[in-house]
Parts: structure tokens; sequence; C-alpha cells
């Protein structure tokens, strides 16, 4: 509590702006090309461009973050599991928002990651669906139309700006994935080889 106190005391006299906060750098993304021309609006990061969310602890600075954000914007599907109490507990007036809602998620089958946490909670549970929805064109569409609803919900005046935004980047995912879309149709074979680390 005092560290929240102190906190918010010493960040009282900043300029107003809307602090949007992201669990990892690909949601940044999204967000900056949501949110583009606005200038109320700072959108960070929680975690660092080369870290994961697995396993993750927070810092000092991720407190600072929580504390100063007035929305959250996170992938769900388990993936944020581990930071539903820390964010209630630092910031219980967070407004979060799960982007991947509205999306189909592909079920874990059996030898896929294990399940730990029986508690859906904000987040879903970890480990119960794959959680990397982002990577797909058509996916990412969902994304950025949650963000742009969501930021519509906080920050009205500008909606008209969130949404021609979100117009343009849409239609350059949807060109994204018809470019590949069309090249898939040149390989000799359909199986792929994946990496994640």
């Amino acid at each position: 509590i005092f560290l929240t106190t102190y906190i918010e005391t010493a960040y009282a006299k900043e300029e107003k702006k809307l602090r949007v906060l992201c669990t990892f750098f690909p949601l940044k993304v999204f967000a900056l090309n949501v949110a583009k021309g606005a200038q109320n609006v700072v959108i960070e990061t929680l975690l660092p461009p080369n870290r994961g969310p697995h396993n993750y602890s927070l810092s000092p600075g991720d407190v600072r973050k929580i504390v100063r954000a007035d929305i959250y914007l996170a992938n769900g599907l388990g993936l944020e599991s581990f930071l539903e109490r820390p964010i209630k507990n630092i910031n219980p007036k967070l407004k979060i928002f799960i982007l991947t809602r509205g999306i189909k998620p592909i079920p874990i089958g059996a030898g896929g990651e294990t399940q730990y946490d029986t508690h859906r909670g904000i987040f879903g549970i970890p480990g119960e669906y794959n959680e990397h929805a982002w990577v797909s064109p058509l996916q990412a569409i969902k994304y950025v139309m949650n963000i742009r609803d969501s930021l519509i919900k906080i920050d009205e005046p500008n909606s008209h700006l969130y949404i021609k935004n979100a117009e343009e980047y849409i239609s350059k995912l949807r060109s994204l994935y018809e470019e590949t879309r069309q090249a898939v149709k040149t390989f000799k074979s359909t199986k792929i080889v994946t990496q994640h680390r």
C-alpha cells in the first residue's frame, strides 16, 4: 500500500495521459497502429522485448507501470494468469481488456503443455489453449478490432481516429494474409517446421 501511494503521489503532477499497458511487444505494435496520432495516449509493454511471460517475475519497474496504467491490454488464453493476483493488489482500478475475445482458440491436445491452474480467472487457464493467436494475420485483425473498441470505451473523443487507423491497419493485415495464402500455393510440401523458445 505504501509503495502504491508513493508512486501515485510522485506522478500526480504529470500531465494527464491515457496510459495503455500491453503484456508484450506484438500487442504494443497493434496498439501503436490503432492509436497513431492520438497525442494523449502513451503505450508501454510490461515484459521486455527479449522476455516471454513463462516463469516471469515482476520487477519494481513493472509495479510502477501497473500503478500508472489506466488500461491493460492482455492477450488472454491463460498467457497472463500469473499476473491476476498482483494486478488486483497493485492497481484494483485498472481496466483490463482481453484481446483474444471473439477468437476461436486452438485447444492443446494430449502431449501438449501441462494445465497447472484450475482457476479460470480474468486471463483464462494456462495450458488449455494455444495462446499464440496473434501470429495469424486473420486473428491479428480481431486483436486490432478489440483494441479499437477498448480505446473507444475509454477515450470516446478520439473514436474517429481509432476507427480510421484500425481500418487502415486491418487492410494491411488482409493484404498480408492474401500474400501469404498465394505464396503457400507454390509450396511442394504442406509440412512445415516451427520453433519456439
